[in-house]
């Protein structure tokens, strides 16, 4: 478990990357949140007690989150944002395409099949469609 220091003697727990990616997944974020340094726009998941600036590291205190007490999120851009929701939804797309191509096929097989003449069993054509 990571830990930050928020102020002296003050540790919470840190919610990195992983667990961004994953509250990004499951749409469990808040935003825009301004930087208390810099200004920057920044989003965050849900529940930590603060955020954690990724341009200049200072640590800004989410209210609407104070009772919580869910740690330092890793904050992330409106850039962050877009680039990892369509890398996500483009593995979870080409996933299910790989996994519809795969269920077509198999269906081709299966209506596919006959005698063979010479030896009664069931073969199977060797010729199946493209993959899209």
């Amino acid at each position: 478990m990571n830990v930050v220091e928020i102020a002296p003697g003050q540790h919470l727990t840190f919610h990195g990357v992983h667990e961004t990616k994953t509250a990004i997944q499951r749409n469990s974020f808040v935003g825009p949140i301004s930087c208390g340094s810099c200004q920057e726009s920044l989003f965050c998941i849900q529940g930590a007690a603060y955020c954690q600036c990724p341009l200049c590291d200072a640590k800004t205190f989410l209210f609407h989150n104070w009772n919580e007490g869910g740690g330092v999120g890793l904050g992330f851009t409106l850039d962050d944002l877009e680039q990892l929701q369509w890398t996500a939804t483009t593995t979870t797309t080409t996933s299910s395409r790989y996994q519809n191509q795969h269920q077509q096929q198999q269906q081709y097989k299966e209506n596919h099949h006959h005698k063979s003449p010479l030896f009664g069993a069931t073969t199977v054509q060797t010729v199946l469609p493209p993959l899209a």
